[in-house]
This record gives structure tokens, sequence and C-alpha cells, in this order.
């Protein structure tokens, strides 16, 4: 087809600087040369032009340097300017996200938030200082509102998760069996006592000691009292980590009378089926014998 083609033309830049630099140590060369011929001896006419060219090419060069030099600088100043802002905005923010905890802690009483973190200290005297300062700053800011987001959700479910914890120890004291596996498989990590509680840690923690508690208890022959699952609910309604230490062990005293008691139904299961076994063997050796005929 005929008609005008559409073309891209890259530069290489590098390139590009290197031929203007070699092109300006060639004309100072030669400047320098043209100069030293005529102290030596009388010029032409012609190569004091050329001199005079020489001259002017490498002043308009060095004019040109220096107004890109301002023009670097001036660009360099209001990139700094507008660093130095963007900082302050992230930092009214920041304290903006401080102001906002005292409304937090009013609308969720007895919440514990996390520790407002450190900031670094921030250097602007530069635009790379700034922009670091920034990145610094919004990270810390972004970390402290997601442990402060993470803070309120599991204060706001504690509630739910306390009731769920009351329902479902009702149900458990309504039945007619109660497994020691039940609760095992309550106070599991995201069972029914550990999810969504605001003291997680402690919670779980107490969780873990009760389970190692219970665990043994795990036998055909166990169901759960109302003494027991009643002392399991003071543990964990317990407000202080003393008070729920204190009913832990109480907790722990329960589960040793009960595991006595089952090591009394164990034997008393193992000797029950020994006397079964022994008169089954009894009855099958009378019973080989009436076999043989008499002599």
């Amino acid at each position: 087809m005929s008609g005008p083609k559409c073309c891209q033309v890259t530069v290489d830049w590098e390139v590009l600087e290197q031929q203007q630099r070699q092109s300006q140590e060639d004309d100072a060369n030669e400047l320098i040369e043209l100069e030293r011929r005529a102290r030596d001896s009388a010029v032409d006419e012609a190569r004091k032009q050329r001199i005079q060219q020489l001259k002017q090419r490498a002043e308009a060069r060095r004019v040109q340097q220096e107004e890109r030099r301002k023009r670097e600088e001036q660009a360099a100043a209001a990139r700094l300017v507008q660093a130095r802002d963007e900082y302050q905005q992230a930092h009214a923010a920041w304290q903006e996200a401080l102001a906002a905890r005292l409304d937090i802690e009013l609308g969720h009483p007895g919440m514990a938030l996390p520790k407002v973190p450190d900031l670094p200290a921030a250097d602007l005297s530069s635009e790379i200082t700034v922009r670091t300062a920034i990145q610094q700053l919004r990270a810390v800011a972004l970390a402290y509102q997601h442990a402060v987001d993470s803070a309120i959700a599991e204060y706001r479910n504690s509630a739910a998760a306390t009731s769920r914890m009351k329902e479902w120890i009702g149900g458990f004291k309504a039945r007619a069996v109660r497994s020691a596996s039940e609760i095992i498989t309550a106070l599991e990590p995201d069972g029914l006592f550990v999810a969504d509680r605001a003291d997680r840690d402690r919670i779980e923690r107490i969780a873990k000691a009760a389970t190692e508690v219970v665990r043994p208890l795990q036998h055909d022959g166990f169901n759960v009292s109302d003494e027991f699952i009643n002392q399991l609910d003071r543990v964990f309604s317990a407000e202080t980590p003393s008070a729920a230490q204190t009913e832990l062990e109480r907790l722990r005293a329960l589960a040793a009378r009960e595991a006595v008691r089952l090591a009394e139904i164990k034997t008393a299961q193992v000797k029950q089926r020994q006397e079964r076994e022994t008169e089954a063997a009894g009855k099958d050796t009378c019973g080989s014998r009436s076999d043989y005929p008499h002599a």
C-alpha cells in the first residue's frame, strides 16, 4: 500500500549524552590548539572566525548547562515540598486515628486496645528521606489500624461467644449421657469456648489446661456430672487469671476423684470379663468330656 508509514523512533539517551560530551571535548581541544597557534604566529581571518565560533559555542553550552541545573534544582525543590505535604497529610491521618481511640474506648467499655506504637524519627531534609518517612508512617498506621480492628471484632464477638457457651452448657447438662470427648471437642482451638473471646490468649491457655484435665477421663463409663460441668463453667467465667487458676485446681480435684471411680469401674469390668471367660472355658471343658464314650 502507498502512503505515509508510521514509525517509532527510539532514542538511546546514554549514547546521545556521550556523543554530546565527546563533541564538547573535541571543540575544547580544537579551541586550545587554535589559540596556541594564534600566539605562535599570525592567523588568517578564517581561523579567527573559527576561534570565535568555538568560544560562542562553549559559552552557549555553559549557559545551557546552567539553565538545566537551575531547572533541576527547582524541580527537586518542588518535589521536596510535595513530599513534605504528603508526609504532613499522612501524619494528620495518624493523629486522627489516635483521636478516634478515645471514641472507641467509650463505645466499647472494658476493651483492651493495642498499645500505640512509637513512630520512628522522620528526616525531612531531602525527598528520599521524606519518602522513606512516609512509607514508615503508613506501615505503622496500617499495622496499628489492623490491630485495632481485630480488637474491636474480638470484643464484639465475645458477648455472642459467652452466650453460646451458656447455651451449650445448658443443653449439655440436659442430656442423659455426657461424655468427656464432647467437652474436649468444645475446648479445642476454634471450638465453642475459645473462638472470638476478648481475652483470647488467656482463654486458650485455660482451655489447653482444662483439656489436659478432661482427656484422661475419656471412657465409656464416664458420664459427666452436673457438678463437673458447673465447675468447668466457673473456670471459663472467672474474671481474673488468679480466679481462673483457682477454679481450674478445683476442676482437677473433681477430675482426680472421677479418675479413681473410673479405675474402679474398669477393674470391676476386667474382673467380670475374666470370670465370664473362666466360666465359659469350664463349660467348654465339660462339654468336650461328654463327647467321649463311656468304658
